[in-house]
C-alpha cells in the first residue's frame, strides 16, 4: 500500500511541473509576440522619421539653389521694381571717355532696360550724385549695388523727376583698363633678361608696355614703381599685379616720366629667374 501510495505522489508532483512549464512556455510565447509587434512598429517609425528628414532635406536644399540663382530682371519685377517704367540717365562729368557707357552695360545686365547715356564737360564731380524719383528707390538700390564706393554716394529723392532716376558719374567711378596705362620697363639688376620676360608677360595681359631695357644701374635692391603726375590710380593697379611676385616693391611719384608708370626691377623678389 505504501508503494502504491508513494507512487501517486510521484505522479502528482510530474503532472504538477508539467503543467508549470506548460504553462511558462504559453506565457513566454505570448510575451514573445508582443515584443515583436513593438519592435515592429518601432522600426516602422523609424522608418517613417527617416523618409521625411531625407524629404525635408531635399526640399531645403532645392531652396538654397534656388535663392542661389543669380537674379534677373524678371527676379526684380517679382520685387515690385518695374524696370520698363523708369528712364535712367547716366552722366559722365568725368574726363574718362566712354565711362557712362561702360557703367550703362553693368545696370542693363540687372535688367535696367531704358538707360541713356551722356558727357557732360565741366568741373568734374569727385563724388557721384545719384538722384532718384519717388517711388523709385528700390531701383535705385539695385543700381548702386554696382556702383564703386556704394557708401560713399551722394543720394538725394527729387521731387522734380517722375519716373526717372539720373546718375552723375564723379571721378570715384573711373573704371582704368590695362591698354590704358603706359609702362617702361627697365631692368636694375644683374639677372639677363628679366625686363624682356615681364614686358611679355605684361603686354599678354593687356598692358600698354611701351619700353623694355636696362636701368641706369644694376644694384637695385627692391623693386620700384614711379608713376607720373596724377596716375596714383594706375599706379595701384600695377602693383596689385606684381605683388603676386615681387616682394619689396616701393612706389613713389615722378613728375619727370614719360610714361604713365616705370618699374625698376631690383635684385630681391620672389621670382626673380622666372619672371
Amino acid at each position: 500500500m505504501e508503494f502504491w501510495s508513494n507512487k501517486k505522489i510521484l505522479s502528482f508532483t510530474l503532472g504538477t511541473v508539467l503543467l508549470a512549464l506548460i504553462l511558462f512556455a504559453g506565457c513566454f510565447s505570448f510575451l514573445y509576440l508582443k515584443i515583436g509587434e513593438k519592435f515592429s512598429e518601432n522600426e516602422k517609425l523609424m522608418a517613417s522619421i527617416i523618409t521625411t528628414h531625407s524629404e525635408n532635406e531635399k526640399q531645403t536644399a532645392e531652396k538654397t539653389a534656388e535663392n542661389q540663382q543669380e537674379p534677373t530682371g524678371e527676379d526684380f519685377k517679382t520685387k515690385n521694381i518695374d524696370w520698363e517704367n523708369v528712364k535712367v540717365l547716366v552722366e559722365n562729368t568725368t574726363d574718362q571717355e566712354g565711362l557712362e557707357v561702360k557703367i550703362a552695360d553693368k545696370f542693363k545686365k540687372l535688367g535696367c532696360l531704358n538707360i541713356y547715356t551722356t558727357k557732360i564737360s565741366g568741373v568734374p564731380y569727385q563724388d557721384t550724385l545719384v538722384q532718384y524719383c519717388a517711388g523709385c528707390s528700390d531701383i535705385a538700390l539695385e543700381l548702386l549695388s554696382v556702383l564703386h564706393d556704394s557708401e560713399g554716394l551722394l543720394i538725394k529723392e527729387e521731387s522734380g523727376l517722375s519716373d526717372e532716376i539720373r546718375i552723375k558719374l564723379g571721378t570715384d567711378q573711373i573704371i582704368i583698363a590695362n591698354n590704358e596705362i603706359t609702362i617702361s620697363i627697365l631692368n636694375g639688376s644683374d639677372v639677363i633678361g628679366v625686363a624682356r620676360k615681364l614686358k611679355d608677360e605684361m603686354a599678354g595681359q593687356g598692358f600698354n608696355i611701351i619700353k623694355a631695357g636696362d636701368a641706369d644701374k644694376k644694384d637695385y635692391q627692391k623693386t620700384i614703381i614711379k608713376y607720373s603726375l596724377n596716375n596714383l590710380e594706375k599706379a595701384d593697379i600695377v602693383k596689385d599685379y606684381l605683388s603676386a611676385s615681387y616682394n619689396n616693391l616701393e612706389m613713389f611719384e615722378d613728375s619727370g616720366l614719360p610714361t604713365d608708370i616705370e618699374i625698376i626691377l631690383g635684385a630681391k623678389n620672389d621670382q626673380e629667374t622666372s619672371i
